[in-house]
């Protein structure tokens, strides 16, 4: 009996540790909140995620996540019962302990794993690659993670975007879009970009000078890992695909 009960131990922690958790603690909330938040408690507790078809809560159970960096994972984000939903876009490819924590400052949330610290991402690996195919010569575009931005000149070359130039406080849940652009003397009309870049990481100084002429490519996106999400382009087709970079 005794080996039974060792052998059923080693093979629940097994399938275990072969799993992502992704948790929303009520206790860290309550620690988070502690001093008079009641509003934002209230909005925390209406939260609710759907991470690949298992919804989490603050206060439910963890949600156990099989690791696979080949595909993309789906995170739906509902601020309350009425509100519309969000689909954010991740990869979840290691066993990795994630916990959801509330922004009191600006009421949304971030995801960072239980070890290590929220924008753990390594300045010398890019976050999102950016690639066009089938332009036309003439027709500029940027590529754009949150409020940093890189232009993109060439088609067949991969444009390498290595900072978000957010809030230190900002959630690290990131849009990420591609749009074609021209030259623009208008402010009000500019991208209100913080950042713009070249491809060899080097920042310009006229990052509010160009104006958005048509999205292409539009969709939320929570880095997991340091591998860089790559967005090809097909102007031809106005198709796009995403891939993980390895």
């Amino acid at each position: 009996m005794k080996y039974i009960i060792i052998i059923f131990f080693l093979i629940s922690t097994n399938v275990f540790t072969q799993n992502a958790e992704f948790n929303a603690n009520i206790n860290t909330l309550n620690e988070t909140l502690e001093g008079g938040f009641e509003d934002l408690r209230e909005r925390a507790l209406a939260m609710t995620w759907i991470i690949n078809g298992k919804e989490l809560s603050y206060g439910s159970k963890t949600v156990f996540i099989k690791p696979n960096r080949f595909k993309l994972d789906t995170i739906i984000f509902k601020k309350n019962a009425s509100s519309k939903s969000d689909t954010i876009l991740c990869n979840i490819s290691k066993s990795v302990k994630y916990n959801i924590g509330f922004n009191t400052c600006c009421g949304d949330f971030y995801v960072s794993d239980v070890y290590i610290p929220k924008k753990r991402l390594k300045k010398e690996k890019s976050i999102v690659n950016f690639k066009i195919t089938n332009n036309e010569p003439h027709k500029k575009y940027i590529g754009i993670i949150e409020n940093a931005g890189i232009l993109i000149e060439k088609e067949n070359t991969v444009y390498r975007l290595f900072h978000t130039c957010a809030s230190a406080m900002s959630s690290n849940i990131y849009e990420v879009s591609i749009s074609e652009v021209e030259m623009s003397k208008d402010y009000d009309e500019s991208f209100q970009l913080l950042c713009l870049f070249t491809n060899d990481n080097k920042e310009v100084s006229h990052a509010n000078n160009y104006r958005k002429i048509k999205e292409k490519v539009s969709f939320l996106y929570l880095p997991l890992n340091d591998n860089a999400l790559t967005v090809v382009l097909d102007l031809e087709t106005n198709n796009w695909k995403l891939k993980s970079q390895y």
